[in-house]
């Protein structure tokens, strides 16, 4: 991991309701919602593992 290379912007800072079209000047320039800073390589892992599970999950139920 390059943690040299995450983004200072902070959070994105979004109202606690939805608007549609989602106001751009809500998302820092860099386009990170959240902060990688704690982030490591076996947090990756776990989190790959757990979408690739919830995608096939998905897949095998919906698609039947």
């Amino acid at each position: 991991m390059r943690l040299d290379l995450i983004p200072d912007d902070g959070p994105a800072d979004f109202p606690p309701y939805d608007i549609y079209p989602i106001r751009s000047d809500w998302v820092p320039p860099s386009g990170v919602l959240s902060s990688a800073r704690g982030s490591d390589a076996a947090k990756g892992r776990l989190l790959a593992q757990e979408v690739s599970e919830r995608i096939a999950l998905a897949i095998n139920t919906g698609f039947r």
